[in-house]
């Protein structure tokens, strides 16, 4: 994958990643915005989670990932499922 970039032509792709220790939250939008959930990668073993995420991405020829982190409204870091 390509860094992002404010001038590329082509129509972007995000996957968005929510991260926890036992499931993977995932989440596609394309050049509209709008995000909708996909299966989240729940597999037993990470390497098994780490290729589902690649499988997505592939199939969905992701051009940018959105991380999520857990902050609580007050700022301080929130729990990760």
């Amino acid at each position: 994958m390509e860094p992002h970039s404010a001038t590329r032509s082509s129509p972007e792709r995000l996957l968005g990643i929510d991260y926890g220790e036992k499931r993977i939250g995932l989440a596609y939008a394309d050049e509209v915005g709008i995000a909708v959930p996909l299966p989240a990668a729940v597999e037993a073993s990470v390497e098994a989670r780490l290729d589902h995420i690649l499988r997505v991405a592939g199939e969905r020829r992701i051009t940018l990932l959105v991380v999520g982190y857990p902050y609580n409204m007050d700022g301080t870091v929130g729990f990760k499922a």
